[in-house]
């Protein structure tokens, strides 16, 4: 099975040790008969990864975190990419490969 996840964001604010804020994208399968539940979201709160987006994806084997190089800033655009098929997955940020 192919996937294409695009996904394109722009913080207003980020968190700051006053306001702290999580952000989530991505898709996620409800729990299957066998107890586990597929994932592949994109990641962001300034306690984790120094404030960078992180590329998270849970399968049968466990949950994988890929930290990536990039902050967040207020103002600037994000183009979040995921391509998944069966033997790999692909990431995107901006253009530029996770």
């Amino acid at each position: 099975r192919y996937i294409v996840m695009q996904h394109r964001v722009v913080f207003s604010h980020t968190s700051n040790s006053t306001d702290r804020f999580v952000f989530y994208a991505g898709s996620r399968n409800l729990e299957q008969a066998d107890g586990n539940s597929n994932s592949i979201f994109w990641r962001y709160t300034d306690t984790l990864n120094s404030g960078r987006f992180q590329l998270v994806i849970v399968d049968a084997l466990g949950t994988t975190t890929i930290n990536t190089s990039t902050t967040v800033d207020d103002s600037t655009i994000y183009n979040l990419v995921v391509q998944k098929e069966p033997t790999f997955i692909r990431a995107f940020i901006n253009g530029t490969k996770v």
